[in-house]
């Protein structure tokens, strides 16, 4: 009887697949400056009263010579990157007269304007402002009856829901414009998430008083007081999907990823605040913020 031997089995094969990286989603900081809209990150560091100067830290094409008052400092206790604005509610920020904040009616009046703010006093506060006495103009402020967020534009408000913010906490606050519209064409965003809206016709074009951000302009004396970071300003009308993209991840886009074998899509959404990333449909590597 003669045996055969077994031939020996193959060697497994193993086969390494190589994913592809995830990316950051794009920086849209260079779009904000090429578009109408400015950004302050709040990151001077030259002087603890100084918190941003000429060109530095502020991208965009209105005046960024910022000199804020006394009781203005910087604090390590950001929101976004190293430092965050800090100041008392009579201080300001920016107080500024460039044209390039006009709503003169030529460049239209659509806006959408945002910050993030950490409020330390349960007081009324104003975010921003381009405002005066005879109800021209615009601002965000906050509110302390059931903690809320308004947008006042001439003299309609947007008021969110009930208890959208609170002390020692850090909150976003933004508002968006869009007098073309028609109804619900005022619309304030808590946290990235529309929170409320109003109707507005029009927006007066001769507004007196500059823009400000941290308080009012006339002296009302009606500033928020706390830490403020991240803010800015655009002369277009961001979908929600951007502003919520804005909110969670930075304008940088630094603090999410998209997936590497799908980069329209999120595989890490930084703060997610709201859960607003959940529902977007904005794809995570748009080149620029969506417009209406």
């Amino acid at each position: 009887m003669v045996l055969g031997l077994a031939s020996p089995a193959a060697a497994d094969t193993v086969t390494i697949i190589t994913l592809p990286a995830e990316s950051s989603p794009p920086d849209w900081i260079s779009w904000l400056g090429a578009n109408d809209g400015v950004l302050h990150q709040m990151e001077e560091d030259t002087t603890a009263d100084r918190v941003d100067s000429a060109g530095t830290n502020c991208s965009g094409p209105a005046s960024c010579d910022v000199t804020p008052d006394a009781s203005i400092s910087r604090t390590s206790s950001a929101k976004r990157g190293s430092f965050a604005l800090n100041k008392t509610a009579s201080a300001r920020y920016l107080d500024t007269t460039d044209t390039f904040f006009d709503m003169d009616g030529t460049s239209g009046v659509d806006f959408t304007a945002g910050c993030w703010v950490y409020p330390t006093a349960n007081q009324r506060g104003d975010v921003m402002s381009k405002y005066d006495d005879s109800n021209d103009g615009w601002y965000i402020e906050l509110r302390t009856s059931a903690p809320r967020l308004a947008c006042n534009v001439d003299n309609g408000a947007a008021v969110s829901g009930n208890n959208v913010w609170s002390l020692n906490t850090w909150f976003h606050a933004a508002c968006r414009f869009d007098q073309s519209a028609g109804s619900d064409n005022i619309t304030v965003f808590a946290d990235g998430v529309a929170n409320g809206t109003r109707t507005e016709d029009t927006m007066g074009t001769t507004v007196a008083h500059d823009f400000t951000i941290g308080n009012e302009a006339n002296g009302q004396n009606q500033g928020f007081a706390g830490r403020m970071d991240e803010c800015f300003f655009v002369k277009r009308v961001l979908t929600a999907d951007s502003i919520c993209r804005v909110t969670s991840c930075g304008w940088d886009g630094a603090l999410c990823k998209c997936a590497g074998g799908d980069p329209t899509t999120y595989s890490d959404k930084g703060d997610n605040v709201s859960s607003c990333l959940d529902s977007v449909t904005e794809d995570c590597n748009a080149a620029s913020p969506g417009t209406l």
